[in-house]
């Protein structure tokens, strides 16, 4: 009897249907991380530390002629002064860029910014350059072998010279009041959310620079000069190139914000201001001897470069 249930109990369970329920389904993958794409328009701001040079050359050239108070002018006596120097420039700077970038395939990236930027850069120094020339400080009336005639029947004889030896001493200021650039960038991506990219195009800038040239020294050591001095100043706006390089990352997905640390090296050009040399004279020990004051033009040639390293915050419109 019991070997006969068990038989039906078996039948009963082969005819039993299966739900779709009971069925084992095996789980769906994991939907795909999102990818950001870096095409689009964005805006922002930056701020960072500025380190520059203001490269200063000085050149004059200037005359003076030697006069017996009672005879004529003796020649020129020309004398060239030239020096150089370097002021370092410091300080803070911050802005703001705009710019467009278009991601041309899975990992290279191609666009342009644009940014202004205010600056703090000054920077300022003081240095000297020598100059030398040989006067006359002791005179005939006359030619040599001349009978002398009054007031003087001809140049001077000179019986005895010197030398001459002065300094130009210049001091200056120089400063980048704010500049901006506009630059290409193209860029790998290391990630879908890094971006490493190197940028380089147009700079423009307001610099400035004063300050004073003034001019010392003596003829044989014992007859100073009468010193003299002249102020130069100059601002202007210029225009050069940048070339850097940067970082800039992905701050989260689903929103358009990405952080960036950037690098330039800004060369804005050059401002020459050119003056008069300074009138110096002098009294040289001799025989009713004067000099006229120094007749001539000097120039300072500065030079600006800049260093700058920043970090910014854009925003990105998709």
């Amino acid at each position: 009897m019991n070997k006969l249930a068990n038989a039906v109990a078996a039948i009963a369970l082969v005819g039993t249907p299966v739900f779709a329920a009971e069925i084992p389904v095996k789980a769906p993958p994991p939907a795909p991380a999102p990818v950001y794409s870096w095409t689009g328009l964005y805006v922002g701001g930056n701020v960072g530390y500025s380190w520059g040079n203001a490269d200063a050359d000085v050149v004059g050239n200037a005359t003076t002629v030697v006069f017996p108070t009672f005879l004529g002018g003796f020649p020129n006596n020309s004398v060239a002064v030239a020096g150089s120097n370097t002021a370092k420039l410091n300080g803070a700077s911050g802005g703001g860029q705009v710019g467009y970038n278009y991601q041309f395939s899975p990992r290279w990236v191609l666009g342009f910014e644009a940014d202004i930027q205010d600056s703090g850069e000054r920077g300022g120094n003081t240095f000297t350059a020598p100059f030398s020339t040989t006067v006359c400080t002791l005179a005939a009336a006359g030619p040599p072998g001349v009978p002398v005639v009054f007031p003087h029947n001809g140049p001077p004889t000179c019986l005895l010279t010197g030398t001459l030896n002065g300094t130009a001493a210049t001091t200056y200021d120089a400063k980048i009041n704010w500049f901006g650039t506009v630059r290409g960038r193209v860029g790998g991506l290391i990630t879908d959310q890094i971006l490493v990219y190197g940028t380089g195009g147009l700079a423009f800038g307001r610099v400035e620079v004063s300050g004073v040239t003034g001019v010392s020294g003596s003829i044989n050591t014992n007859a100073a000069l009468t010193p003299s001095a002249n102020a130069f100043s100059d601002s202007r706006t210029k225009v050069g190139f940048a070339v850097g390089g940067g970082v800039e990352g992905k701050i989260s997905y689903g929103m358009g914000w990405t952080w960036k640390l950037e690098y330039l090296y800004v060369d804005l050009g050059s401002l020459d201001t050119i003056g008069p040399f300074p009138g110096a004279s002098v009294n040289p020990p001799g025989l009713g001897l004067i000099t006229s004051p120094f007749s001539g033009t000097i120039t300072t040639h500065t030079h600006f470069t800049d260093n700058i390293l920043r970090v910014g915050l854009n925003y990105q419109f998709h």
